[in-house]
């Protein structure tokens, strides 16, 4: 576990997340470069630039448990030798010939423990990284095995490559394998190429690879088979070995949540009409949930879905009038929600309000979604919105950032009321479905305390 302040929910700044972890500022940077240290950047607005979720660094800390030390053994064995090797009396040749062949035994002895024991010891992978056609697991800042593909990979951003990996034990006999959401898809329009997942064990055998070949016809739109992993996520609760793998159909708006068992066997499915951004293990009093977040393409705002880890199948919900879903899952998801635009992210004209990342602390989890973003993606503006473990929406909180634009807005006319007036300081309204009641406005209030601009 990490040295922070119990009831934390958020650590703000690379100072906090590696106090921590009881490291360097700098050796927490180097962790999140190369060892996927779970660390979020959220955008520009002070406070958020970088934070982390105490509950994902400990997570993180568990995964990087050490085997047993052979060094340390091998030491001890040497000191044993060293020992018996001294002489015990003087004047006594037959005594010498003895500890002498009594010392090769040892050295034998040593030799044997020290090789065959690192040949033997399971290797821990603690990063994964794609270079051309290869994939690499590093141990300790070294490369300790790689595979070959077929085909280039395409290159990712390192933020990206960290949630197309899992490094995880799918059975108490199975500790440290690699998931690794491979990414194939070929970037050129003809072909039908697709990513997949391949699945090694510690010291890099094949375990087991899948392809992601289904068709699905969602309003209008006919997908399949060329699809992008986005994320892979071992859930809580579910059947030991299982994982669950986001794709998004390319270059359209469907996308699945895929369930794959402990031997590479696609199962049930979830399938949403815009793609899949943000990814979460939630658990409560009744039970095992996955939180899944991104982007509704029949209202191009941010979406929430909660699944019912033992009932994962079914699709989005129709707002308006939608096309069916053909040859999807039976089903429904348990609960799902529908963001409003801002009136800042209104007026900017920005295409989505995706939400971007999921976090939770004890009994409340939050979502946040991307308002306005700056030329690099970055979520100056954000939303930030807060639910118990019953999924009902508490509060709402902006970023810093977006009061800042829209007291700008104001200012040039283009907002025709004072940042005081604004009626967002008062809440929000967002759309929430559940079987069978169906569609209904939830009011959610807020919690900024912007009210002298």
């Amino acid at each position: 576990m990490g040295g922070g302040t119990p009831g934390v929910e958020r650590l703000e700044g690379w100072g906090p997340i590696a106090h921590y972890l009881g490291t360097s500022i700098r050796t927490a940077q180097r962790w999140e470069r190369e060892m996927a240290l779970p660390v979020h950047h959220a955008g520009r607005s002070k406070g958020y630039r970088v934070f982390a979720v105490p509950a994902d660094l400990d997570r993180w800390l568990r995964s990087r448990e050490q085997p047993p030390n052979a060094a340390a053994a091998i030491e001890t064995i040497q000191e044993q030798r060293l020992v018996s090797a001294l002489p015990q009396s003087a004047g006594r040749p037959h005594r010498t010939v003895g500890l002498t062949i009594g010392g090769v035994t040892a050295v034998i002895l040593i030799c044997f423990v020290y090789f065959g024991w690192f040949r033997r010891s399971p290797v821990n992978v603690g990063a994964i990284t794609f270079s051309d056609q290869e994939l690499q697991a590093w141990e300790s800042g070294k490369v300790v095995w790689s595979y070959h593909f077929d085909q280039p990979l395409l290159t990712l951003d390192p933020t990206l490559l960290r949630e197309r990996i899992l490094i995880f034990s799918p059975s108490p006999t199975r500790r440290g394998e690699v998931l690794a959401a491979v990414p194939l898809l070929s970037e050129q329009e003809e072909g039908d190429s697709s990513d997949a997942l391949y699945a090694f064990s510690p010291d890099g055998k094949l375990l087991w690879h899948d392809e992601f070949n289904r068709h699905i016809a969602f309003a209008g739109e006919r997908a399949g088979p060329r699809w992008e992993a986005r994320l892979i996520l071992s859930a809580s609760g579910a059947r030991l070995g299982d994982v669950w793998a986001a794709l998004e159909s390319f270059p359209l708006s469907i996308s699945l949540l895929q369930r794959v068992n402990s031997s590479g066997r696609q199962t049930t499915y979830f399938v949403n009409f815009g793609h899949i951004i943000a990814l979460y293990d939630f658990r409560t009093a009744n039970g095992s949930f996955l939180l899944e977040g991104g982007i509704n393409n029949e209202c191009d705002c941010g979406f929430l879905a909660v699944l019912r880890v033992d009932k994962p199948s079914g699709h989005s919900p129709a707002y308006g009038s939608l096309p069916g879903c053909d040859a999807c899952p039976a089903g429904n998801p348990d609960r799902y929600f529908l963001f409003p635009h801002s009136e800042v992210s209104s007026i900017l004209g920005t295409p989505y309000n995706g939400v971007i990342h999921i976090s939770a602390d004890r009994q409340r989890f939050q979502v946040m979604t991307s308002e306005v973003a700056d030329t690099n993606g970055t979520a100056d503006d954000w939303a930030l919105y807060e639910f118990n473990d019953h999924f009902v929406p508490l509060s709402v909180t902006y970023s810093d950032h977006y009061w800042f634009d829209h007291k700008k807005l104001s200012e040039q006319g283009t907002i025709r009321h004072a940042v005081s007036a604004c009626p967002e300081r008062n809440g929000t309204v967002i759309r929430g479905w559940e079987p069978p009641a169906g569609w209904r406005n939830l009011p959610v209030r807020s919690l900024d305390p912007q009210g002298s601009s």
